[in-house]
């Protein structure tokens, strides 16, 4: 008798299992991947701007969820340019990054957890090092994170305005990290850019019929499995 093969996606997401409990370092995005908090920025984005017209508020949810993991502080000048039609000042500026902050910090501690990661971050169970790389400001998800009693769970923490290429090659350079010992898991293009740049595996967090936007063998959709993984 001839057994099928395991389709492709599967055979993607045991990959990523295998390279999850291995690893010696792991790079993590925040939004999507540890909290299921993405919806509540996308909502955020569109009460930002929603003053200016259905219309415009629509075109900036849609490069949003485009652009993953690139900051507000980017974004909001981009979409005050290209959508609205005029260049914000310092002062505007601010008070439109203090109010996206304010619309998001309490949802965001609110938002459930991905399956299966809070007990994989807590228990460590494969003894690795753990590093957060994130779009969101420094200050803030310092915030989010002792909310969360998970400060103590990374080695390094970097928020907004480092840009994620920088911090993972700034860490593998700091402690002498070998290549091969590293994964970053994320979610958005800009997650995937950071570790390719660096020659390090790529998981990505999400939905297996988005995998194709990355050119990455690797997904995972949730972590119930890896804290079961034998």
């Amino acid at each position: 008798m001839v057994h099928p093969l395991p389709c492709l996606a599967f055979m993607n997401k045991e990959l990523a299992i295998n390279k999850v409990t291995k690893a010696r370092v792991i790079f993590w995005d925040f939004d999507g991947v540890i909290k299921d908090s993405v919806p509540v920025k996308t909502e955020a984005f569109r009460k930002l701007f929603l003053s200016y017209g259905t219309d415009i508020a629509d075109k900036v949810v849609k490069h949003h969820l485009a652009n993953g993991g690139v900051s507000r502080f980017k974004k909001i000048p981009y979409y005050f340019k290209e959508y609205v039609g005029k260049n914000i000042n310092h002062k505007e500026f601010d008070r439109y990054v203090n109010n996206f902050s304010e619309l998001v910090v309490e949802e965001v501690i609110k938002s459930p957890w991905i399956a299966g990661v809070e007990d994989f971050l807590r228990s460590n169970e494969y003894l690795q090092e753990f590093i957060l790389v994130t779009g969101t400001p420094q200050s803030e998800i310092k915030i989010i994170l002792n909310e969360l009693n998970l400060t103590e769970l990374f080695i390094s923490i970097h928020g907004s305005p480092e840009e994620k290429t920088d911090v993972v090659s700034y860490n593998i350079k700091k402690y002498g990290y070998k290549i091969s010992d590293c994964i970053l898991i994320g979610d958005s293009v800009t997650d995937y850019k950071a570790a390719d740049k660096n020659n390090i595996d790529f998981i990505y967090r999400g939905k297996k019929n988005l995998l194709g936007m990355f050119n990455s063998e690797y997904f995972i959709d949730d972590f119930m499995q890896v804290i079961t993984h034998v």
